[in-house]
């Protein structure tokens, strides 16, 4: 994913954190400059996962969603990382 460069590079952080809270079972842990640390707790189990999105020099949104137990998510991350692209899409923070 590239950020949409008419957007500056702080408001961009922005648009992702506001995107990234409103998702539910979501809290932001940390917010740093161009790096966003995120928990989402499962509805049944409340397993607790961790996405990561992380604006690169030449403006790539790099975003990680993983397991902290178990072997497989059923593709629950992978879903988590597209709904998130979609979102991001629309907030008009990137291509």
């Amino acid at each position: 994913m590239f950020a949409d460069t008419r957007v500056p590079r702080h408001e961009l952080m922005t648009r992702i954190a506001e995107v990234v809270s409103a998702t539910p079972r979501t809290e932001i842990i940390s917010q740093d400059g161009d790096y966003l640390h995120a928990e989402v707790t499962s509805r049944l189990l409340r397993f607790v996962d961790d996405v990561e999105v992380l604006i690169t020099f030449d403006n790539e949104v790099v975003v990680r969603s993983s397991s902290r137990v178990g072997r497989g998510d059923m593709g629950v991350n992978a879903a988590r990382v597209e709904d998130l692209r979609t979102r991001l899409k629309q907030a008009g923070a990137i291509r």
